[in-house]
């Protein structure tokens, strides 16, 4: 089992005029697990939340973000723009624009149409666990790490901030938890039936 904390996570916004709209970017720094020949079994994203909910249930969706995309970068300032960072209106600001379209609005450009995974933001607990694609996690470690895009499948009902890996409460910070099996020695590169079950754990 490994957990890993991500290497970005931030969110911008839109104002309406009365209404902010918040899109979470997540990412994951997975290099040290390529070229074992292992493969991800599964997969959860574990997050907290700033504040708790008083409401009901509300569901999350998180979406893999597109090979276009991968290059988003997140800032060091708060409340305001910063060259080079990723903005509402901008993959990089300020002359760089998302992919298909501002928020990173565009489903197939953007980002994958379909969730890879959901969570639930309820008043019974501040973390949000999310079960993801044990595909999408692969592709990250073989190829393309894109990281996620999360957010409420009801934008306009609820508001929440997650708290990031510069918390200075380290047991608060994100964390992906993986699971997934290696081939046993003398069989790189083949995973047999007794291969090793294998999970990947690790926090900043």
């Amino acid at each position: 089992q490994k957990m890993v904390e991500p290497s970005t996570i931030f969110w911008t916004e839109e104002d309406s005029g009365t209404n902010y709209i918040f899109r979470t970017l997540i990412r994951f720094d997975l290099s040290s697990m390529a070229g074992q020949g292992i493969t991800v079994t599964s997969a959860t994203l574990n997050l907290i939340t700033k504040d708790p909910h008083a409401g009901p249930d509300e569901l999350l969706s998180a979406y893999q973000i597109s090979d276009a995309n991968a290059d988003w970068a997140e800032g060091n300032v708060v409340a305001t723009t910063q060259a080079g960072s990723s903005t509402w209106n901008n993959k990089s600001h300020d002359s760089t624009p998302w992919a298909g379209s501002v928020g990173m609005g565009t489903p197939g450009v953007d980002h994958v149409a379909t969730a890879v995974g959901n969570g639930v933001y309820s008043a019974a607990s501040r973390v949000v666990s999310f079960d993801l694609d044990p595909a999408t996690v692969q592709q990250w470690i073989d190829g393309v790490n894109a990281g996620l895009l999360l957010k409420a499948d009801a934008p306009d009902s609820i508001s929440m901030i997650f708290k990031s890996s510069e918390n200075s409460d380290a047991g608060a910070r994100p964390e992906l938890v993986i699971e997934y099996a290696v081939p046993e020695p003398g069989c790189l590169g083949m995973l047999t039936v007794g291969g090793l079950l294998m999970t990947y754990r690790r926090k900043r």
